[in-house]
């Protein structure tokens, strides 16, 4: 009998155990956030230095793309001929507005994105290392 209420206890107190502060796992290393305007050309949103070998021998781990818009698209791709034309072979992968992309893609790959809007929009790139 006194096994059975040790075992009650010991799961009441582990019932209670789970109910802490959620989690959230970060990156250890530096970060580059840009805010960029992105037109109707393709823009290279990833920073030039992205190849550069941090220290610990860590390069780029992921990207996040932000459009920052609270009306039109973002269109985004591998690609400098990156479209926002669904019907051309380079149609990016569209961002809506106030929405985000996060890749994790290894430094080699460039990333282009372009606007659904002539005079631009703002984006914000965030980049962990």
């Amino acid at each position: 009998m006194r096994k059975v209420l040790l075992v009650a206890g010991l799961l009441c107190l582990a019932g209670s155990a789970r109910a802490q502060s959620p989690f959230y796992e970060v990156a250890k290393g530096s970060a580059i956030v840009a805010n960029l305007p992105i037109v109707a050309t393709a823009v290279q949103v990833d920073v030039s230095t992205r190849s550069i070998i941090m220290p610990g021998g860590k390069r780029r781990s992921t990207i996040e793309i932000w459009n920052d818009s609270s009306a039109n698209n973002l269109f985004c791709g591998f690609s400098p001929l990156v479209s926002a034309t669904a019907t051309e072979d380079n149609y990016g992968r569209r961002i809506e507005p106030r929405s985000s992309w996060q890749l994790a893609i290894p430094p080699e790959v460039l990333v282009y994105c372009i606007s659904d809007l002539a005079t631009g929009l703002r984006t914000v790139i965030t980049q962990l290392y």
